[in-house]
């Protein structure tokens, strides 16, 4: 009983610290609800900066906190940007100025939308008048070079509807290329080279495989579950 008791005492107490430590951390960034988060070194510093999106207390956010190094964060109070909420992030150098930008897609108070943000390189960024049209977009966005043009090319999930793939002029222009089928727009997308032959392949209700810049379903079906590509047994497959 004696050691049972001295257990309790023990976890109680580490328990104690572990939640003081990362409790301080945590309560540093806006609490949000339907919403996503991506890390970024949007100012090139070498450390691994925070944006943020989603309903919160003030409505709806996007926000950027900027890690100082020391592993403290301070918001950018100066960088306007539109507020989202059941929405999807990602970082990607669209342009390859060496200069992070962002997608951001879901709801707004004017209705669904997706932007893509130009960093300017001065701690600011720029809203570019890009139309995407993917229908109730915001399950998920995924950033890769489809066709190995050295531009990264952009994947939009959907809540209820396909995914769309768009292909990145390289000139502020995107032309959309492939539609995926997804059986559960939330979970249901990931990217990968499963095969290893170079070029980087879909996952969406089943494997859809990179022929070189055109896409072809393989003959497996996942069905509507999450999933993921690994090398699970470490065979560079």
């Amino acid at each position: 009983m004696k050691k049972l008791i001295a257990f309790h005492l023990i976890f109680i107490f580490l328990f104690s610290i572990f939640n003081s430590i990362f409790a301080q951390d945590m309560f540093q960034f806006t609490p949000v609800k339907n919403g996503d988060v991506a890390w970024g070194d949007y100012d090139n510093d070498g450390n691994l900066d925070l944006l943020l999106a989603g309903e919160s207390a003030e409505g709806k956010v996007t926000k950027i906190y900027r890690n100082n190094g020391d592993e403290t964060f301070t918001e950018q109070t100066g960088i306007v940007l539109s507020g989202f909420y059941k929405c999807a992030v990602a970082w990607s150098d669209y342009n390859n100025d060496g200069d992070l930008d962002f997608y951001i897609s879901g709801n707004t108070d004017i209705g669904s939308l997706i932007t893509l943000y130009k960093n300017n390189g001065n701690n600011s960024f720029t809203a570019l008048s890009i139309d995407f049209s993917v229908n109730h977009p915001g399950s998920v966005i995924k950033c890769f070079d489809f066709n190995n043009d050295g531009f990264e090319d952009v994947l939009f999930g959907s809540t209820t509807n396909n995914s769309k793939l768009y292909k990145n002029n390289g000139d502020e222009t995107f032309t959309m290329q492939e539609e995926f089928e997804v059986a559960q727009g939330k979970n249901g997308i990931d990217i990968g080279d499963y095969n290893n032959d170079g070029w980087i392949d879909v996952l969406s209700n089943g494997i859809f495989k990179n022929n070189g810049g055109t896409f072809t379903k393989e003959n497996i079906n996942f069905g509507g579950t999450p999933f993921l590509f690994i090398d699970y047994n470490i065979d560079n497959f």
